[in-house]
């Protein structure tokens, strides 16, 4: 994906945990607010608008030009495929026919990529984009997608200089080349990062945040806006997945190989990450939660209640402690209820 986003560092150096503190009521507010799912559903609306906006901008027609030149070739590389396949056991062969696959493989991510664009400027917003479309499209930016399908059908043809297929039936880059700038702004526009950023800023998103949140929420997304565009604060990180998860298709996320998820000490975790989890958990996936509010130390915390409403749960109550004695319990609850 290096080809295709910005290159990312986590940081929170002494002076960022400083700006952090004066920011933790901000921080409260938005990330411990079950409000944030319709926040994040808004700022993939803004995401949406910005690459609707772009592609009108670059051409919608030309677009569509783009992805019709993309279907012929993926269809006549294809066809390509299938004639080489019949002479497989020849010499030089086999390595043309695996990297004409290779290009096909890309160039559907990039029709793909193109339909999903295509539906969004159309006003779709039951969709995602696919990232490796994103990342195919860059690839032939740079002019690396039919490299190595060019340099083995280069040898094949010196190997059969009398095959009638000819260079020029191939010279796919040429047919694509006056294509790249346009395709250039839609990717630095798709650029994860950077769109994460750019959102922030959108006067719709700035509304909603100090009405449902309130004013301190509205001075942390100006921070959030003004923030590096390749530096991802750890305190935003729920934010972040949260919004790639919404706006872009993610074949893998860190939780999806497991069969069983349990999250211990629930009352001090903040609701953007528990809905992060509870969103990228597998189908099928069970979760188990281990919370008690009377034992809640931290001001990100969630309200319990929310959480179980959040995830559909079934309430297990453990009333035996084995931990302290009557006397301490006691005092604990006389305390609770002062």
């Amino acid at each position: 994906m290096s080809n295709c986003v910005s290159p990312i560092t986590i940081g929170m150096g002494c002076q960022d945990y400083m700006q952090a503190e004066s920011a933790l009521p901000g921080i409260q507010q938005l990330h411990s607010s079950p409000l944030i799912g319709e926040l994040v559903y808004l700022l993939k609306l803004s995401a949406f608008l910005q690459v609707k906006t772009i592609v009108e901008t670059t051409s919608r027609e030309r677009f569509e030009e783009f992805s019709r030149a993309v279907e012929s070739i993926n269809t006549h590389l294809g066809s390509l495929r299938n004639r080489l396949t019949l002479r497989k056991d020849e010499p030089n062969v086999n390595p043309c026919i695996k990297a004409a696959e290779a290009s096909i493989d890309r160039l559907s991510s990039i029709l793909r990529l193109c339909k999903t664009i295509l539906s969004i400027t159309s006003g779709v917003h039951n969709t995602t984009i696919d990232l490796s479309g994103v990342e195919a499209s860059s690839l032939l930016c740079q002019g690396k997608l039919l490299r190595e399908f060019a340099q083995t059908f280069n040898t094949l043809r010196e190997k059969y200089p009398f095959w009638e297929v000819t260079r020029e039936d191939v010279s796919y880059d040429d047919q694509l080349r006056d294509y790249i700038p346009s395709l250039q702004k839609v990717l630095e526009t798709l650029d994860p990062t950077q769109l994460f950023r750019k959102v922030w800023s959108d006067p719709q998103v700035r509304n909603f945040v100090q009405q449902k949140f309130g004013e301190d929420a509205l001075s942390y997304l100006q921070a959030l806006a003004e923030r590096p565009i390749n530096e991802v604060f750890h305190d935003e990180k729920p934010l972040l997945c949260l919004f790639m998860h919404s706006v872009f298709k993610i074949d893998k996320t860190p939780v999806d190989k497991y069969a069983a998820i349990a999250i211990d000490e629930v009352q001090n975790l903040p609701y953007s990450l528990l809905l992060c989890i509870r969103r990228m958990a597998p189908q099928g996936c069970d979760i188990i939660l281990m919370a008690d509010p009377d034992q809640r130390t931290s001001l990100l915390g969630s309200d319990t209640a929310q959480v179980a409403r959040l995830f559909g749960t079934t309430e297990y109550r453990l009333t035996r402690v084995y931990r302290s004695n009557p006397h301490i319990l006691n005092a604990a609850r006389a305390l609770l209820n002062t």
